[in-house]
């Protein structure tokens, strides 16, 4: 019988936090200029550390923008892109896009601020229905920004100088 009842409790604790209402779920704006001076970058990803160690354990709704700084022709927007055991750099190229193929995004700040160890792991869109990842343009600039919208579960792992969080997508049908 305790076999049958894990797997039952187990449905039952992820029907809870996929059910959590929209008005008890942290909504997270955060937007990191990596064009902008280092004190202020530094300042941005404080504040975004703050939100999300607050956080963990659970449901919130991220909706995370980073302005890459550009030297010449090269944007430089501090995610490394995980694909399967492959890491690089992401690059908005090809001008504006979805990246659904990537299984993980890492995001850092140039070493303006070097105290949040943030990964961000993605998901099929079909599994994931409310996450969007994309290269957009915004406003007259004509380098794209890294948009990423969505819903995860927060882990945090304090480390002694510094926050280590991961960002889950949460699956299944849209939420209300």
């Amino acid at each position: 019988m305790t076999g049958l009842r894990t797997p039952i409790s187990l449905a039952l604790l992820m029907l809870a936090l996929v059910a959590t209402p929209a008005a008890a779920r942290p909504a997270i704006v955060a937007n990191i200029d990596l064009s902008g001076p280092q004190q202020v970058v530094a300042d941005q990803a404080a504040a975004l550390a703050d939100a999300l160690s607050a956080a963990d354990g659970k449901i919130i709704d991220l909706n995370l923008t980073v302005t890459p700084t550009v030297d010449g022709d090269v944007a430089e927007y501090g995610v490394t892109v995980q694909s399967g055991k492959d890491r690089a750099p992401l690059r908005c190229d090809s001008s504006w896009e979805r990246l659904e193929t990537p299984t993980a995004f890492a995001v850092g700040f140039n070493g303006a601020y070097n105290h949040l160890l943030l990964e961000i792991l993605n998901a099929d869109p079909r599994m994931a229905p409310m996450l969007t990842v994309a290269c957009e343009y915004r406003g007259g600039s004509p380098t794209p920004v890294f948009h990423l919208r969505g819903r995860y579960v927060v882990s945090v792992i304090a480390i002694p100088t510094a926050w280590d969080i991961q960002l889950r997508p949460v699956t299944g049908p849209p939420l209300p």
